[in-house]
């Protein structure tokens, strides 16, 4: 599975491909919906977001993304997760 993010001021949406595949949009006190696709069918996806935190590169370029948000799956019960994303630059 391949995940491409793309962070903007107002929110966060995760491109997810391969054996599944998904767009997730996060967008704060906001619920978006999205359809979660994987090899036995599909499943509607509604999330809403509690929170975003993002840490820019800092001097050593490292970085930090977290993102506290609850989900439903086709209706199921809702769960709380929490997503956190440490990155660091590599040297080519």
């Amino acid at each position: 599975i391949r995940n491409f993010l793309t962070i903007y001021p107002d929110r966060v949406t995760i491109k997810r491909s391969g054996a599944m595949t998904m767009t997730q949009q996060f967008v704060v006190n906001r619920q978006t919906k999205s359809v979660y696709r994987h090899p036995y069918g599909s499943m509607l996806m509604e999330t809403f977001t509690t929170s975003i935190t993002y840490d820019p590169q800092d001097q050593l370029n490292q970085g930090k993304l977290t993102i506290l948000y609850r989900v439903k799956l086709n209706g199921t019960e809702e769960r709380k997760h929490q997503l956190v994303i440490l990155y660091s630059k590599e040297d080519i």
